[in-house]
């Protein structure tokens, strides 16, 4: 478990060189102002070194 300053993450996706790099969205859309107060990075893009690799997609070959 990676512990992030966000109640809400809304999508995970490696990237990076080599997909050695995690990316991690949250949202902020419909926040009150104490959830935001709380938490004020909701919305940010944060990018992690975990250690692990992700696993490149397939290209359409026709």
């Amino acid at each position: 478990m990676i512990p992030l300053p966000v109640p809400r993450l809304t999508s995970l996706a490696f990237g990076g060189d080599g997909l050695a790099v995690l990316f991690a969205t949250s949202a902020q859309l419909d926040s009150t102002a104490p959830l935001l107060e709380a938490a004020p990075l909701s919305g940010s893009l944060f990018a992690l070194q975990t250690g692990f690799v992700g696993i490149a997609e397939k290209t359409f070959g026709g």
